[in-house]
């Protein structure tokens, strides 16, 4: 079975996680900030699958983005459960600072796993495993 990452949360869910430092020690928080995210590997029952973004910066200022630290898994298919699955971030993982109209890779933003014990696997057969991550 193969389940891949088809997208993360808009730049709004992050919002608390984003900010810009403009003069003044004033900080600007810019909800233009996009996430692409992929998965290396194939997800299979007690398998687990690193996770990378591409954080893109369409604004003018450098955008100070904090890490995901949390996140909700959506299946979109009720019969696969997204309990099955557990988001773990990465260890190290520190914020960073895209520059204006820049794009920074972070290959390994953390790790999804499909966890042993799901009553039917199958059942997320060739699903796309949504993560809508939460940055603290």
């Amino acid at each position: 079975m193969k389940t891949a990452l088809a997208g993360l949360v808009s730049a709004g869910g992050l919002a608390a996680g984003l900010a810009g430092c403009a003069g003044g020690g004033r900080v600007i928080t810019l909800p233009s900030v996009q996430l692409s995210s992929a998965v290396t590997g194939t997800l299979l029952p007690g398998a687990t699958a690193r996770v990378s973004l591409r954080v893109t910066n369409p604004s003018a200022r450098p955008a100070t983005v904090a890490p995901p630290v949390d996140a909700t898994v959506v299946t979109g298919r009720p019969s696969c459960r997204p309990a099955w699955f557990r988001y773990t971030p990465a260890p190290d993982a520190a914020k960073l600072t895209v520059p204006a109209h820049g794009t920074v890779l972070v290959r390994d933003a953390g790790s999804l796993t499909f966890k042993t014990g799901a009553a039917d696997p199958s059942a997320c057969a060739g699903v796309s495993v949504t993560l809508q991550l939460a940055a603290r």
